[in-house]
C-alpha cells in the first residue's frame, strides 16, 4: 500500500494562502431569457389591478344571415352578442439577503451582489413560467387536444412524430392550421415545442428531403426554426428549454424542463394588442402599481439591523386565456 493514502492533515493557513479564490474566473450556469416563453407568448395589456375587457361574439355574425329583399319589405334583421370578461392581477415577489460580509470577501469574481441580482431574476422567470405551463401548456384548456401514439386516430392521435418512417408532422401541423382556421377564424401563428420535440423535428426525413432540395452545393442539409416555421407556415417556432430544479433547498437536485418536453402547442396570437382583435390568450399587467408596461419591479435595499443589502424582485400580472379556439395541443406528440 502506498504510504502516502495513509498521511490525514487539516487544512491551515498556508493551504488557504496556496489556494486563494481566483478574482478572474467564476461558474454560474445562468438561463438566457430567451428561454423562457410565459411572458412573451401571448400580447401584454398595461393597466389596474383589476378590470374589464368586452367579448364579442364572432360566431354569430359568421353565420350568413343575409336574405333576398323584395321591394317595399324590410331587409333581414339579426344581431351580435356583447358580453364582458374581469381580470385581476397578482403579485410573485422573491428576495434574497446578502450580509456586508459575503459582499466584502466574494471579491470581483463573484460579486455577491451581481449574483444574487441574476438569481432574483431567473427565480422570478421560473415562476412565471411554471405558472403559464400549468395553466395553458396542457389537455383540457384548449377547444382541440391531439396525442401522440403508435398510430393515426381521427381527431384523437398523430403517429409519435419520434417515428421517422411512418410521421408525417407537416401534414399534422398543416391539417391542425386549417382547422384552426374554421374554428377561430385565424390561422395559426405561433407553435411552443417542447425541448424534446425539437430534434425529432430537425432530423425527421420528411424536414430533410424539403431542406435538400434548396440545400447550398455541397453542404449538408441543416435545417432550422425557420425552416420550419416555413414548412408549418407558422411564422413564430419557439423552442421551450428552460430548466427549473423542483427539488427543496439544500435537497438532491431534480432538473426538468418546466414546459412538457414532449408537447407542442399551436395557437394564435394577437401581435399588437387592440380593440376588436381576436387572441388565444392575454398577459394582463398592472401598470399603476409596478410603474412600468412590463410588470416587472426590482430593488436594492439596506436593512441596518441586520447589516445586510436585500434583492427583491417582484411581477404584478395575470395570464388570461380569452379564446380557447384559437389554440391546439399536441401531447406526448414523441415518444
Amino acid at each position: 500500500m502506498d504510504r502516502t493514502s495513509l498521511i490525514r492533515k487539516a487544512a491551515t493557513p498556508g493551504d488557504a494562502y496556496r489556494n486563494p479564490v481566483l478574482e478572474n474566473v467564476s461558474t454560474a450556469a445562468f438561463q438566457d431569457e430567451s428561454e423562457f416563453v410565459a411572458r412573451s407568448v401571448f400580447p401584454t395589456i398595461a393597466g389596474g389591478a383589476t378590470g374589464k375587457y368586452y367579448e364579442i361574439d364572432t360566431d354569430s355574425i359568421a353565420q350568413n344571415k343575409a336574405a333576398k329583399r323584395a321591394p317595399g319589405d324590410e331587409a333581414a334583421e339579426g344581431t351580435w352578442n356583447l358580453s364582458t370578461t374581469a381580470y385581476a392581477t397578482e403579485q410573485l415577489g422573491y428576495r434574497e439577503k446578502i450580509p456586508e460580509e459575503l459582499l466584502s470577501s466574494t471579491g470581483s469574481a463573484a460579486r455577491a451582489d451581481t449574483v444574487a441580482t441574476m438569481s432574483v431574476a431567473e427565480v422570478m422567470l421560473i415562476a412565471s413560467e411554471v405558472d403559464w405551463a400549468s395553466r395553458f401548456f396542457k389537455t383540457g384548456v384548449w377547444a382541440r387536444d391531439m396525442a401522440g401514439a403508435a398510430s393515426n386516430v381521427a381527431d384523437t392521435s398523430y403517429i409519435y412524430w419520434s417515428t421517422p418512417t411512418t410521421s408525417t408532422p407537416i401534414n399534422d401541423v398543416l391539417a391542425e392550421r386549417i382547422g384552426m382556421k374554421l374554428r377561430g377564424k385565424r390561422f395559426p401563428n405561433v407553435m411552443i415545442i417542447g425541448q424534446a420535440v425539437e430534434p425529432y423535428l430537425l432530423t425527421h426525413p420528411t424536414i430533410i428531403a424539403r431542406v435538400n432540395s434548396g440545400q447550398t452545393p455541397g453542404q449538408g442539409a441543416d435545417p432550422t426554426l425557420n425552416d420550419l416555421a416555413k414548412f408549418f407556415k407558422v411564422p413564430k417556432v419557439i423552442v421551450a428549454s428552460a430548466v427549473y430544479n423542483s427539488a427543496a433547498e439544500n435537497k438532491t437536485k431534480s432538473n426538468a424542463f418546466i414546459l412538457d418536453s414532449k408537447s407542442v402547442w399551436l395557437g394564435y396570437v394577437a401581435p399588437n394588442p387592440a380593440t376588436m382583435t381576436p387572441t388565444a390568450g392575454y398577459r394582463f399587467v398592472d401598470q399603476e402599481l409596478s410603474g412600468n408596461a412590463a410588470g416587472v419591479r426590482n430593488w436594492r435595499y439596506w436593512d441596518q439591523p441586520k447589516r445586510s443589502w436585500y434583492v427583491e424582485g417582484a411581477v404584478d400580472d395575470t395570464y388570461k386565456l380569452v379564446s380557447s379556439s384559437l389554440g391546439v395541443f399536441l401531447g406526448g406528440i414523441v415518444a
